[in-house]
């Protein structure tokens, strides 16, 4: 329970950290470039229109926001978010899944070199998962002692003949 909170506590504060990077970096940009955001905001979403009242003969500027760029714009950046996420997502997964088939086959050789060589097969926690591999690992080893046995027939045989 205390590890749950713990790695829940790290995701909080690396998503903490990433927001308020991307804030600073806003603030520096803003302020240091003097207003590019806003300026860079206001000439591609901004739509001014300039009118010219005759009853008291002066211009005057109106402005609103161009809502289908704006939309268009966010439906981009929300396509572009999704892709990369997906992109770690999915490299997270294949690295996982490839470290996590490492371990399994050095496992698994560990497990043979054991049963062949110094001949037990002694029952462990992981035996339950690799049941189909003791019981090859079994056959083969029966084979194996079966062949030794016949060659072993087999030599004595010709020595009985060669005396």
């Amino acid at each position: 329970m205390k590890g749950k909170l713990i790695s829940v506590l790290k995701i909080l504060g690396v998503l903490t950290a990433g927001i308020l990077f991307v804030i600073a970096i806003f603030v520096f940009n803003d302020y240091v470039f003097n207003g590019i955001f806003s300026n860079w905001f206001r000439d591609t979403f901004v739509i001014e229109y300039e009118h010219y009242s005759p009853a008291y003969d002066i211009h005057y500027y109106s402005t609103e926001l161009n809502l289908p760029l704006i939309k268009r714009f966010v439906m981009i950046i929300m396509i572009i978010n999704m892709v990369f996420w997906l992109s770690v997502i999915i490299a997270v997964v294949y690295y996982q899944k490839r470290k996590t088939k490492k371990q399994c086959i050095s496992e698994i050789s560990q497990m043979t070199r054991a049963s062949l060589l110094e001949g037990n097969l002694a029952a462990s926690p992981a035996q339950e998962q690799y049941a189909e591999i003791y019981a090859q690992i079994a056959s083969l080893k029966s084979a194996m002692l079966r062949k030794e046995q016949e060659l072993k027939a087999e030599s004595s045989r010709k020595n009985d003949l060669i005396a």
